[in-house]
């Protein structure tokens, strides 16, 4: 089914708990082969909002090997988007950066939002030399 729409199927999918978890161990640089006492040198920090995944029974119950692999959860509290510093950047990519947003394919779907992403890091890294020109120059 992936294929039908150029996609692999890893690429596809619901986002769950499994999913996610495997998104944080891979964030936090775990090896697949890690060994179960494996440890992080530098704590990690993750920032989250209450989305159910995120606060589901298997990531809660994960909890406590994460923390013992320096892999720390810190949730936002519920409805406070203004904390959240990626609610801005993802509010401009979806309303300037993806003029169009309906797409028959996952896989043009895919492929606008990588693009929309691409092209806001790419203005946000822009504006962060430009500042860093600035305060360079005036100093």
């Amino acid at each position: 089914m992936a294929a039908d729409h150029g996609l692999l199927p890893e690429e596809v999918g619901p986002i769950d708990s499994k999913r996610f978890l495997g998104f944080v161990w891979g964030l936090a640089g775990r090896p697949e082969d890690a060994p179960a006492n494996w440890k992080r040198e530098r704590a990690l920090w993750v920032v989250l909002d209450n989305y159910s995944v995120h606060v589901s029974q298997s990531v809660q119950e994960a909890i406590p090997a994460l923390e013992a692999a320096n892999v720390f959860l810190f949730y936002l509290p519920s409805y406070s988007p203004e904390l959240s510093k990626i609610e801005p950047i993802w509010n401009s990519v979806k309303h300037h950066e993806m003029p169009v947003r309906s797409h028959a394919q996952v896989k043009d779907l895919k492929r606008a939002v990588g693009t929309a992403l691409a092209n806001k890091a790419e203005a946000l890294l822009a504006a962060q030399r430009e500042t860093t020109n600035e305060l360079c120059t005036t100093a």
